[in-house]
């Protein structure tokens, strides 16, 4: 006669189910790039407080809510528009996070978590504006970084898919998210951004280039537009050397007092990285692998370090008039 299974079997088991459940749905919002976003962010505070001078936290930890629940709507928007054209192998660094490609049922899941997200940044937004004060530009701001951030994937636009995603993530990059920062600040966007936002945005093409060198063939096979698809890897590695040489550029002609030339010492990681990968580059995917690899770790280590600068420069009082 079978067993039959006691209750505390079936309990644990629901709890295994669930908590398995809850593991992949968290790992859809691709938390790591979460991180950089918020390096981004707090990079535009720390520019913006040069200027002046530091919000208070809670202003700050308000403000970064409404941009992270954008942040995070965009992952998982993109998994779930993209589940069937992602590619099948996983990258820490590309693509999608595999979770729906093998369980589609949570793809329902993904869709929600993207709408009640985007709907916790207006919400916090509208408390945002109750406690801080009214900003059309902050409005505007985080509007457009929603539906940027939909539209990337989202059809009837498409922006990855139709060639288009290349500019508008350098954007989000370079501007949008140390924007948001600098707004949160300063209550206002004017030309001390400019040296910040300019190099930004490169290192902006550097990394979505980067993040499309291992799915081109993913990517040529579902008919997305992509630059390296487009170009080919080898071409590609050719622009993100381009790009990172030109961050490091203006990052040397935006030298600020309160600064000093280290934002653009900060760039040649990711320039070098960038020189390697093209030298290393031989049109395979692997190769594409490690390139992409190696240049979003030097991305995240130069942001991090340019952050750090201007907040010691911030409390050492060289930013403040």
């Amino acid at each position: 006669m079978p067993s039959i299974p006691s209750s505390a079997t079936t309990h644990a088991k629901r709890s295994e189910l669930l908590a398995g459940t809850l593991r992949d749905i968290i790992a859809l919002g691709r938390f790591p790039f979460l991180l950089a976003g918020a390096i981004l962010f707090l990079l535009g505070a720390a520019a913006g407080a040069l200027h002046a001078g530091w919000p208070p936290a809670g202003q700050l930890v308000l403000g970064y809510a409404v941009f992270g629940c954008a942040h995070l709507a965009l992952s998982y928007s993109n998994e779930y528009y993209d589940r069937f054209s992602d590619c099948p192998e996983e990258s820490p660094v590309s693509g999608g996070s595999g979770v729906l490609q093998r369980k589609g049922h949570l793809a329902p899941a993904a869709l929600a978590c993207a709408v009640l997200l985007t709907a916790a940044s207006i919400l916090l937004l509208i408390l945002y504006s109750g406690r801080y004060g009214w900003s059309p530009l902050l409005w505007a701001w985080v509007v457009a970084g929603n539906v940027i951030g939909w539209a990337y994937s989202a059809p009837p636009v498409r922006l990855a898919a139709r060639g288009l995603g290349e500019g508008a993530t350098a954007a989000a990059f370079g501007i949008l998210m140390p924007g948001m920062g600098y707004l949160i600040a300063t209550g206002t966007l004017d030309a001390a951004f400019l040296p910040f936002a300019l190099p930004l945005t490169s290192l902006g093409v550097v990394f979505i280039l980067a993040v499309e060198l291992p799915d081109c063939e993913c990517d040529r096979a579902h008919g997305k537009k992509t630059a390296v698809v487009r170009l080919g890897r080898r071409r590609s590695a050719t622009l993100i050397l381009a790009a990172a040489g030109t961050a490091t550029l203006l990052f040397v002609l935006a030298t600020t007092p309160s600064a000093g030339i280290l934002p653009a010492v900060s760039s040649l990681p990711v320039l070098g990285v960038a020189a390697v990968g093209w030298r290393e580059c031989d049109g395979s995917r692997t190769a594409g692998r490690r390139s992409a690899a190696r240049t979003v770790a030097a991305l995240v280590l130069c942001i991090t370090i340019i952050t750090a600068v201007l907040i010691w420069s911030y409390l050492t009082g060289n930013g403040i008039p």
